[in-house]
């Protein structure tokens, strides 16, 4: 079944292509997408304790996930691999506003999408909120301690914590020997989503989390501080997208629903993120 493959390609090449390498890949795939398989999956993940830095983009409704009880078992899962130094990126989804329940959970970095300008040169010119960036208010989980500087809710986790470029119109090209169909050239596809913004994001986590190590600063007690630090992180790290909506919230200074605190500005933000370590390319 090839269905699945340029979702795959899109996750691996980008985290690849953004970290400059990785030592390994692991490739974890659900026998489903029910919530009881991917809660089945994600304690894998966590179990097998391989992976430092894990991507996930998928699209699933928090309302069922808390019905059925899948959302308390993955916070478990998902706090049980932060205090074992593991971080989590997940995509918030691409349907606007409210976004995907994974990502409302207060133990992963919530990773939303934004469109990418270009100027005549092929350098970065401005982005704006990509209409398809999942993000909102949780209806269930309670805002963690590292959100209290955040006005948009006082009760609530809200999302995403950062972005990337997302819109497909502005996307990135990535190869799958699978494709043939509209937009495909030779195996090339121009692909965009948050399920394009989230391994972005897991490729700079890659790099930050080698700096840890060097520094001798992997883990605080055991356990992984990304997702905390990206809040503590100052403001020139991070570009800050003030225009575009989700349809529900619209991108405005400062953290929003849309964008959360922005795109990374990677020369700045990798080193801050890693306790200040220098990571040659």
């Amino acid at each position: 079944d090839t269905s699945g493959t340029p979702e795959w390609d899109l996750d691996s090449q980008d985290i690849v292509g953004m970290s400059g390498g990785v030592g390994k890949l692991i490739f974890y795939a659900a026998n489903s997408l029910t919530n009881s398989a991917l809660t089945a999956a994600f304690n894998k993940v966590v179990s097998d304790n391989q992976a430092q830095v894990i991507n996930v983009s998928l699209g699933e409704c928090e309302t069922s996930a808390y019905q059925d009880g899948s959302r308390a078992a993955d916070d478990q899962i998902f706090a049980l691999g932060v205090a074992q130094g593991q971080t989590f990126s997940i995509s918030t989804g691409d349907s606007g506003s409210p976004g995907d329940y994974q990502a409302y959970s207060p133990n992963i970095v919530a990773v939303g999408g934004t469109s990418l300008y270009l100027n005549s040169s092929g350098n970065y010119s401005s982005e704006s909120g990509w209409s398809g960036s999942g993000g909102g208010i949780s209806k269930y989980e309670s805002k963690p301690s590292y959100q209290s500087s955040v006005t948009q809710s006082s009760l609530r986790r809200t999302t995403p914590d950062v972005s990337a470029v997302a819109d497909p119109n502005t996307g990135v090209a990535v190869l799958d020997s699978s494709a043939g169909g509209i937009g495909s050239s030779n195996g090339w596809l121009q692909v965009g989503g948050t399920s394009l913004s989230s391994p972005l994001w897991a490729g700079l986590m890659a790099i930050a989390d080698q700096g840890h190590v060097l520094l001798g600063l992997s883990t605080l007690n055991g356990a992984s501080q990304t997702l905390p630090d990206l809040y503590t992180l100052n403001a020139s790290d991070f570009h800050d997208i003030t225009s575009g909506s989700n349809d529900g919230y619209s991108a405005v200074a400062g953290y929003d629903l849309v964008t959360g605190r922005g795109t990374p500005v990677a020369s700045q933000l990798v080193p801050d993120l890693a306790g200040g370590a220098t990571i040659a390319g």
